[in-house]
Parts: structure tokens; C-alpha cells; sequence
């Protein structure tokens, strides 16, 4: 009796080890969707569960994920009971299946390096063995015939020793390439396809009947991220510039990403969305000092020269005019883009492969055509060059995003700037690079430059020229820009007596000339101007 009642609850204990022992499986990654910090991965998997309560466990997940994020809902009136994460310490985990080839490749060499090995010494066991047994005779020596036979039989022996053991020794060479040349592979594949520390979500579910249950689950992980990228492409002047919205991608969540749609957002799943709350703010007697901050303003154009008369003051001209201008056929029909209150989404319906190495891989997303007017611009004060601008207008239409973009221009590749459409105008101006064929010159005029003396003040007279000359095959339209010196000292006073009807900023002393020129056509602009100041004082800054 007893022993059937110890049999009994064997059995009883052994049935709760099956219904509660953990089953692994894999799942099928369906999509996922990458935030500017982090990235949202959805999960799906059947598994045919038997009636009752048991353990499942989703392997081969993200180290990276958030407990907290963990969404699982199942069909067939299964119950979800409880889930938590963990890592998988199966140290026997699945390789990139190339690498299983090489191994088995390596261990075929790891064979016939083994064979040439024990070949090489029972060859070198045998050759100790005839330097151990040279010695012929005794004392009373030995006889010329029996010398002969035993050199003729040791010549032999140690010719065939030595070659062999050669011949050995050159397969053992070979072999050791072979290994080095598979071990290098297999180390560049581990690089490329790395097989990183997985997690795994276990789940305990109630299921009222046996049969196939479809599983859906999500997770936050962290290591992913996504920002913008344009390329803009311009084939010539007059025709719109093509506007190709990349997104550069890269993950390091610990799980490689084969085969999958991807959704971008500019949304953050990481910033809190509690209610900001006022508290009682108290006024009291303490004082405190304001802190006041030393950033200057970037200016668009060349900075204002002050005219002083001491030295330690006199202002530099900046280094040129902000030349950041805001601002392969793309898959438009794969991508589509929504927006909403607080993010801007694309969807991408065309799948990608993204490894787990932290490497950029670029994803086009958009392309548009944008309407542009092109003209040149110049400022023969900083230098001769002579720049083609693009000024794209009705780009606010395409939500674009912040991000560096690649300029070409007919086929080439002109340099970077960086688009910021909280900080552009309503035109978004590209630089095209340098047109050799417009040739400026800026020369000081020597025979208006001079000094006369009124009293007790000098007045300065400075005259200057600048010829445009445009020896392209079409009528251009040229900004250029000048600027004379501004006076902070009342002692001082700058006068303008020519300006070759150019427009003038008094506050900035800058000029501005738009002009058409013809081809092979040349104007030149003349510019004169009078400071006058104490005569015992020297004016630094003309």
C-alpha cells in the first residue's frame, strides 16, 4: 500500500515538473519602430499550448528593453497570468550559419593537422632511434665491409627520414594557412554579425483548450536612434532642385534586425508625461545677482567695422558671410509620412536588414521637387569668389527636419550645410559652390585716396572699385556685397559722396548691389567716402 501511494505521488510530482517546465521559443520579428532615442520592437510567434497553466519563455530578445514596456496579449481566450524579464545564459547560442560552415571547415583542417602531426613523429621517433643505434663495433673495431653496408643503409634511412619529414612539415604549413585564413574570416563575420547577450521574456498562461495560440508582444529598448540627412541635387540653373530626405539609422540593442519594416518618429518615448505643476513662489529680502549670458548672435552677413581712435579697440572684420545657407531617385512609394500634434512619423514599407554593430546605415525616405531662383553672390571684400545660390521656396509644405545636407550640383559633389527650419526664413537659400566664370576684382582708387587738413581735424577721402565681369554663356543676376567703416565716436563722422546707387545700412555700414549682367558683359561699381577726425589722432580701421 505504501509503495502504490509513493508511486502515485511520483507520478502527481512529475506531472506539476511537466506542466510548469519552461519552454523556449523564437518569435518572428514584424516590425519595429525607431524613436530619436530608442526604438519601440514588435513581436509575434504560434505556439500550440496544451490545456492548463504553463510556462513559455520568448528567447533571443534585447539585453536593452524596458521590464516596464513589456505589452502581451494572446488569442484563443488565453489567459496571461504574469511575465518578466531576463537574460538567457545558454552560452550555446545560433551563429550567422556561414560561420558554422567555416567552423566545420576548421575542424576538417584540426583532422589532417592531427594526421601530419602524429606522421611527423613516428618519423622523428624513428630517427632518434638510428642516432641512438650509430655506433658500429666494439672494441676490436669493424670491418670495411660491414662499414660499408651500414653506411650505405644509414645514408639511406636518414635521406628518406629527412625528406619525409620535410614534405610533412611543408603539409603542416599549408594546413596552418588554411586555419589562419578561415580563423580571419570568422573573426570578420563575429565583427560584421555580432551575437550579442539575448533576453527573454518569460510568461505564464492559463489556456482553457488545447490548440495553436497566436502570441503578440512589443518592448522598449534602448541603443537605437535615427536623425535626418538631405542630399540636394541641382542639375542646372533654372530647373528645381531635387530634395532627398534620408534617415540615418544605427542600433546597438543587442538583437539584430533581419528582414523588417521599419516606422521613424520624432517622437521620445523617454520624456515623462506628467502635467507640469506650479508651486507657491516666495518673495524675501535676500538679493541675488542676475546671470547674464555672453552669446553673440550670429549675423548673416559681413560684421559691422567700427572706426576708433584707440588701437586696443578697433574692431576686425569678420571671417566672410555665413555660408551655412539653410537648407539616386528616392522610393517614394515605399514611404509615407503622417504628423501629429507631437511627432512626425514615417513608415517604411520596403524591409531592411539592421545589425546589431552600431554602424549608420542611410534609409531614403522622401524625394521632392522643390522650385528654386538662382543667383550669384560676392563679397569682393573677403575675397574674389564668387558664389551660386539656390533659393527654394514652398519647402515648409514637407515638415522637413533639422540635418546636414549634401550639396551637388550638375553631377558633383559641391560640400555640406546644415538645415534648421526653426531658424530658416520663408526661402531656403543653398550654396552651389564657385563660378570660376564671373570674375570680381576690388581695387582701391589712388588718385581719390588722399588727406587734407581743416582746422583742427583731418578729412580722409578713400575711393575704391569693384568690376564684375561675367564670362558665361548667359545673362547672371549678382547680390553684391560691401560695406564702408561706421564711426562709435562722435568726433568722428563717416560721409558717403558715392555709392554707385547702391543700397546703404547706416546702422551696419553695409551695401548692397543687385545687378544683371550680359554675357561677356562687365560693370563697375565705384564707392567714395570721407572720415573726418581730430587731426592729432589716429583712426584705426579705415
Amino acid at each position: 500500500m505504501k509503495m502504490k501511494n509513493l508511486i502515485i505521488a511520483a507520478c502527481l510530482f512529475a506531472g506539476a515538473l511537466f506542466v510548469n517546465a519552461e519552454t523556449k521559443y523564437s518569435s518572428k520579428l514584424d516590425r519595429v519602430k525607431i524613436y530619436v532615442n530608442g526604438a519601440e520592437v514588435h513581436r509575434s510567434a504560434s505556439i500550440n499550448l496544451k490545456a492548463g497553466t504553463q510556462t513559455i519563455v520568448f528567447k533571443d530578445l534585447s539585453i536593452y528593453m524596458d521590464p516596464n514596456s513589456i505589452i502581451i496579449g494572446a488569442s484563443n481566450n488565453v489567459s496571461i497570468l504574469s511575465s518578466n524579464y531576463g537574460r538567457n545564459n545558454d552560452r550555446n547560442r545560433n551563429e550567422n550559419p556561414k560561420i558554422q560552415k567555416l567552423n566545420d571547415s576548421l575542424q576538417y583542417y584540426y583532422k589532417k593537422r592531427s594526421v601530419q602531426d602524429n606522421r611527423y613523429k613516428v618519423l622523428n621517433a624513428e630517427l632518434k632511434l638510428l642516432q641512438q643505434n650509430s655506433k658500429l663495433g666494439g672494441t676490436d673495431g669493424v670491418n670495411i665491409d660491414d662499414l660499408e653496408r651500414a653506411t650505405a643503409f644509414f645514408n639511406k634511412r636518414y635521406t628518406y627520414l629527412y625528406d619525409e619529414m620535410a614534405k610533412v612539415q611543408e603539409k603542416k604549413n599549408e594546413i596552418s594557412a588554411h586555419q589562419r585564413r578561415i580563423r580571419r574570416k570568422i573573426q570578420k563575420l563575429r565583427q560584421d554579425y555580432p551575437v550579442p547577450p539575448q533576453g527573454q521574456i518569460t510568461v505564464q498562461v492559463n489556456a482553457e483548450r488545447a490548440g495553436v495560440t497566436q502570441f503578440n508582444f512589443s518592448y522598449l529598448t534602448r541603443n537605437a536612434n535615427w536623425y535626418s540627412t538631405y542630399e540636394a541635387r541641382c542639375n542646372d540653373i533654372g530647373k528645381p532642385v531635387t530634395l532627398i530626405h534620408k534617415a540615418s539609422i544605427n542600433q546597438r540593442t543587442g538583437e539584430n534586425w533581419n528582414n523588417v519594416k521599419l516606422e521613424l518618429s520624432t517622437g521620445n518615448p523617454n520624456v515623462g508625461v506628467n502635467v507640469p505643476k506650479l508651486y507657491p513662489r516666495y518673495l524675501s529680502f535676500n538679493q541675488y545677482k542676475p546671470a547674464y549670458s555672453n552669446r553673440v548672435k550670429a549675423n548673416n552677413y559681413i560684421t559691422p567695422q567700427y572706426l576708433d581712435m584707440d588701437k586696443d579697440e578697433v574692431a576686425e572684420s569678420s571671417s566672410g558671410r555665413n555660408n551655412s545657407f539653410q537648407g539616386s531617385r528616392t522610393l517614394n512609394k515605399y514611404t509615407s509620412q503622417t504628423s501629429n500634434e507631437v511627432a512626425v512619423e514615417y513608415v517604411v514599407d520596403r524591409p531592411y536588414n539592421l545589425p546589431s554593430n552600431g554602424k549608420v546605415q542611410l534609409v531614403t525616405l522622401k524625394s521632392y521637387e522643390v522650385e528654386a531662383k538662382y543667383n550669384y553672390y560676392t563679397v569682393p571684400k573677403l575675397g574674389s569668389s564668387v558664389y551660386l545660390i539656390a533659393k527654394l521656396s514652398g519647402w515648409q509644405q514637407y515638415n522637413l527636419l533639422r540635418g546636414q545636407v549634401s550639396l551637388f550640383f550638375k553631377g558633383s559633389y559641391v560640400g555640406k550645410t546644415y538645415f534648421n527650419p526653426r531658424a530658416n526664413s520663408d526661402t531656403l537659400q543653398l550654396s552651389l559652390g564657385k563660378d570660376p566664370k564671373v570674375i570680381v576684382q576690388r581695387k582701391t582708387i589712388r588718385d581719390y585716396t588722399k588727406v587734407k587738413t581743416i582746422g583742427a581735424n583731418k578729412k580722409e577721402t578713400i575711393g575704391y572699385s569693384i568690376s564684375i565681369n561675367n564670362t558665361n554663356n548667359k545673362a547672371i543676376q549678382i547680390e553684391v556685397v560691401d560695406q564702408i567703416p561706421i564711426s562709435k565716436h562722435s568726433n568722428i563722422t563717416v560721409e558717403v559722396t558715392e555709392q554707385s546707387k547702391g543700397t546703404l545700412n547706416e546702422k551696419t555700414g553695409e551695401m548692397n548691389w543687385t545687378l544683371t549682367l550680359k554675357p561677356g558683359k562687365t560693370k563697375t561699381l565705384e564707392v567714395y567716402y570721407d572720415v573726418t577726425s581730430p587731426k592729432n589722432k589716429t583712426v584705426y580701421g579705415l
